[in-house]
C-alpha cells in the first residue's frame, strides 16, 4: 500500500481512502486496471445522481 488517509464528503461523511503504486506490470494488466477503476468510479457517480 502506497498511502492511506481520510477524507471527509460534500455531505459531512467520513471515509478512508487508500492508494497504491503497480510497479513493472504488462501494459495488458495495467490497462484492464484502469478500466476495471473507470468502470467502479462510474458506477459510484451513478449511485449518487
Amino acid at each position: 500500500m502506497r498511502t492511506t488517509f481520510d477524507v471527509t464528503l460534500k455531505n459531512g461523511r467520513l471515509t478512508h481512502r487508500a492508494g497504491c503504486e503497480f510497479i513493472d506490470l504488462p501494459p495488458s494488466i495495467e490497462t484492464a486496471i484502469q478500466r476495471y477503476i473507470i468502470q467502479v468510479e462510474r458506477e459510484r457517480r451513478n449511485r449518487y445522481l
